[in-house]
């Protein structure tokens, strides 16, 4: 067999370019050269656009990028672009946009063609390599743009202005929201999309929409009974479905279809680490274990298959050796061996083979579609004491043969083979991961992360939600030798924190930015808003979950030197800095897309540090971005839910101040008691008097006359705006407290 020669893309630093490195394919890398050659050579531009773990991409490639016709063709009239939408996502927005202007069609691969000024007049997504359910086949459309680019160019020419406007985002449209009214109307049209059987919004395909999840929990902790009735449907849907993977653990990317039952078996980091916090916070507001076990063991999945560590099991893919120690990595392929979801589905012959006839029962019991010879994802719903009474089984040993049945099952499937993955460490993605873990370590040991491995906690039964006091807090001198450490080390054990520290190191020196990739432990393509939008909301969740101020400094720090170089002449938010922008027409969007809308996401830590710090220019800037997209949050607020959130953190956020040390026991109780009440605070900060270097927080106006009750007693101060209550000092008294206080 003749060797396939290698083109630019192969020695690329981005894992989804290499996948493309020996295509027959002229590739090139976004960059001035391609434009530059379609100039030259007067051709059109072929730009296609993917990511390491499509499972479409990966078909285009193997039917239309690999075939030497097509390459031919493509090299012989156009210059062909390959882009990574996970490196370059601001260019991916802006022909995605294009795209759907164009034709109405967006997804990946996404094939655009271009003038070769960039300026885009066709685009689709996959094409077949022959003609198939009402698509032409590739070489049709190629054949048919250079039919155009040779016989019809003038109109092109003539269009060019309305070809621009593709590229051009809206112009912001300042006005005031009311808040009260957009929430209610936000509520209402998401009542009308919500599937009513199955939970979730629309039909196939349907994503879990973490954003709008978020927005149903915030109103169904003000006691909205339909808020709770679409969030407590969706939430069981998805832990019940196909979309939940019973065996590895986490969350695949959407479902096929409106039941959750065939997802699209592809797993990303940012689904999981935004759902693992929605299970854990909605199981710690309704008290359902179930929900917190999904986030739990979501978390685990996360930190033991998407990071390279001392517990990394045994059988996980081989490339997680190429990812730094810290990071977690992009997401799973949907493919193995070129088969999608092979390493996840079953057919009834293949349980009956692995099973014992006890657990096969067991299994298509808890199963809520029927088995067949066909192959399908493992679903379970919950097992209970009725299921347990079915099959005459006592309960411990029912959830023994649970056990047995999916530890035989994990062996069928590592059989299989594991689906590759996209190694590349994306920033805005790892802060999620971060901010699920913070919150987390917040509920579970709160003010205590640094005294107990992360690992243990995972693994470890969850605690008992109505325990008042604490038990089992380290000696002093353990918990005080780690709360001196943390201040200059981060231990491999607090791999979240590590992780925060990372990206905090990992900064480009000039501009001081966070870099989007990290590619083999180097910083690798330029900061878009999402990721420091995200790095900043979880560096200021590490310094409330730790109390270590120099977090709190490192987000003031960083916001104000690069929110500048976002903001527009009318306070609106850009996706990219005017300072390293790697396409000459920067964007905005204004409304949430699979996860929540970063700059939404920016201006609720611009107000909390406005609260924490009392830095009227971070009010400010969050005010004027806000007012910039007022129009297009009334227009759609369903589909805007972040900004709404944002709007209503602005007005009025709630800080609670515990004055004393993570030793004492008084101090876990309040902070643990806030954490897990409904009305929770917006904030919960523990403030230790000692070591001195802690003293920097006590000029803020919200830490200033905090002392504690005592040795050995802590206080709670609850402050609301500018108004602060008076101090209490049980568990009980908080309670009460954030009852009372409660929507005021």
């Amino acid at each position: 067999m003749r060797p396939r020669k290698a083109n630019r893309l192969a020695a690329a630093e981005s894992p989804y370019l290499r996948q493309h490195g020996y295509d027959p394919v002229d590739w090139y890398p976004w960059g001035q050269e391609a434009f530059q050659k379609a100039k030259a050579e007067d051709k059109p531009i072929f730009l296609s656009i993917g990511y390491a773990t499509c499972h479409w991409c990966h078909v285009m490639a193997r039917e239309s990028f690999s075939d030497p016709q097509v390459a031919s063709f493509l090299n012989q009239h156009f210059v062909s672009i390959k882009v990574d939408r996970q490196e370059l996502p601001q260019v991916d927005e802006v022909y995605m946009r294009a795209a759907m202007a164009l034709g109405g069609h967006s997804g990946w691969p996404l094939s655009v063609f271009c003038t070769p000024e960039g300026l885009p007049f066709y685009a689709g997504t996959y094409f077949p390599p022959k003609p198939r359910g009402g698509l032409p086949s590739f070489q049709q459309v190629l054949e048919s743009v250079v039919a155009v680019w040779e016989t019809r160019r003038f109109e092109l020419e003539e269009q060019r202005d309305g070809l621009l406007s593709l590229l051009v985002p809206p112009s912001p449209a300042p006005g005031n929201l009311d808040l009260a009214a957009l929430k209610s109307e936000a509520l209402a049209r998401l009542e009308a999309e919500f599937d009513q059987e199955n939970g979730g919004f629309g039909g196939a395909p349907k994503f879990p929409l973490p954003a709008q999840l978020g927005f149903l929990l915030h109103l169904a902790r003000q006691a909205n009974a339909k808020a709770q009735l679409m969030l407590t449907k969706s939430l069981e849907g998805m832990a019940q479905g196909g979309i939940r993977d019973a065996l590895f653990g986490g969350f695949h990317r959407y479902s096929t279809d409106e039941r959750w039952f065939i997802p699209h078996y592809e797993k990303m980091l940012p689904d999981n680490a935004l759902l693992a916090q929605l299970y854990l916070e909605a199981g710690h507001l309704f008290r359902v274990t179930r929900w917190r076990e999904v986030g739990r063991k979501t978390l685990h999945f996360i930190r033991s298959l998407f990071r390279q560590g001392e517990s990394l099991m045994a059988w996980a893919p081989a490339d997680l050796a190429e990812v730094p120690h810290p990071f977690f990595v992009a997401g799973w392929d949907a493919d193995t061996h070129g088969e999608e979801g092979k390493t996840f589905i079953f057919s009834l012959p293949e349980l009956a083979e692995a099973l014992t006839p006890g657990q096969l029962e067991l299994v298509q019991r808890l199963s809520p579609f029927p088995w067949s010879d066909s192959p399908r994802p493992l679903a379970l719903r919950p097992l209970d004491a009725e299921v347990a009474r079915q099959l005459r089984l006592p309960w411990p040993e029912a959830k023994k043969e649970l056990t047995g049945a999916l530890a035989r099952l994990n062996r069928v499937a590592q059989g299989k083979g594991l689906p590759a993955v996209d190694t590349q460490a994306v920033s805005a993605w790892n802060a999620m991961a971060v901010g699920a873990f913070c919150r987390f370590l917040q509920q579970q040991k709160p003010g205590q992360a640094l005294l107990f491995p992360v690992d243990e906690m995972l693994s470890a039964p969850l605690e008992d939600e109505d325990e008042e006091e604490l038990s089992g807090v380290p000696s002093p001198d353990r918990a005080w030798s780690a709360s001196l450490a943390f201040a200059r080390y981060i231990s491999r054990d607090t791999y979240p924190l590590s992780a925060a520290e990372a990206l905090w190191q990992f900064r480009w020196p000039k501009p001081g930015s966070i870099p989007r990739t990290i590619v083999k432990g180097c910083p690798h393509s330029p900061e878009t808003l999402e990721d420091l939008a995200w790095a900043a909301w979880a560096f200021l969740e590490v310094f409330l979950t730790t109390g270590a101020s120099f977090w709190l400094a490192r987000v003031a720090r960083l916001l104000e030197r690069r929110v500048p170089h976002y903001r527009g002449a009318q306070g609106e938010l850009f996706t990219t800095p005017d300072d390293q922008s790697v396409f000459p027409i920067r964007q905005r969007n204004p409304y949430d897309g699979a996860h929540p809308n970063p700059a939404a996401v920016l201006c609720r830590t611009l107000y909390r540090l406005f609260w924490l710090t009392g830095n009227e220019t971070f009010r400010t800037w969050a005010d004027e971005a806000l007012a910039a997209e007022a129009q297009f949050v009334a227009a759609s607020p369903h589909n805007a839910t972040s900004w709404l959130l944002a709007g209503e953190e602005g007005q009025k956020t709630s800080v609670l101040v515990v004055a004393g040390s993570p030793r004492w026991a008084s101090t876990q109780a309040l902070i643990r008691t806030a954490h897990r009440h409904p009305h929770k605070p917006h904030m919960v900060i523990f403030l230790d008097r000692w070591p001195p270097s802690r003293q920097e927080l006590f000029w803020l106006p919200v830490f200033q006359n905090r002392p504690a009750a005592g040795e050995e007693q802590a206080q709670a101060y609850l402050c609301r705006g500018s108004e602060c209550l008076p101090p209490v000092t049980s568990p009980r008294e908080l309670r009460r407290l954030l009852t009372e206080t409660a929507g005021t």
